[in-house]
């Protein structure tokens, strides 16, 4: 290997692949009404949706006048890429808070069994984040992206931390995500 991926003295070659890929997330939430075109959002996004990140300040009025309409409105889309590939299907619009909980958790079911899998949580899409022949690979809308080489055990670090709740509560911190189990 050279460039970028060269790994730095002690550095394993997994390491010096993890600091040049690139995994770029955006959430985006719904400006208006109901979407039942998903094409139609994808087509022109910006008349749909509205990036937090570009646009804070509208983006955090927008949430609040609509969260006090009703508090569990989190209505949106997430754009996922790695390596500039587009991971998830751009202009499906659903439950935000729920799907950044989804995809944790298929994150997580990957980390325990080398498998994980969920839908989105108010429509059928599938998403699949899965090993196959030493390789992963995300898939979503039928469409699949290689993301990473297999790594080894001891490449890999994973820094979830547990709940703390009562035993028997259905409710489990994974980073800052709160997802119902």
């Amino acid at each position: 290997m050279s460039g970028a991926w060269e790994a730095a003295a002690g550095e394993s070659t997994w390491a010096a692949y993890q600091r040049t890929a690139q995994v770029e997330p955006t959430t985006l939430i719904l400006k208006g009404g109901p979407i039942f075109d998903p094409a139609k959002v994808a087509a022109n996004p910006g008349y749909y949706l509205l990036d937090i990140y570009e646009h804070e300040t509208e983006a955090a009025k927008l949430w609040k006048s609509r969260r006090r309409r009703d508090r569990y409105w989190s209505e949106g889309g997430i754009r996922l890429r790695y390596q500039g590939a587009e991971m998830l299907p751009f202009g499906a619009v659903d439950d935000l808070s729920a799907l950044w909980c989804y995809l944790v958790d298929v994150v997580d079911a990957f980390l325990d069994t080398g498998r994980g899998q969920c839908d989105y949580p108010d429509q059928p899409l599938p998403v699949v984040l899965e090993t196959v022949k030493r390789k992963v690979f995300f898939s979503a809308e039928g469409k699949r992206v290689m993301v990473e080489p297999v790594p080894s055990r001891s490449s890999t670090r994973c820094s979830m931390r547990p709940s703390g709740s009562s035993r028997g509560s259905s409710t489990t911190w994974v980073s800052s995500c709160w997802c119902g189990r």
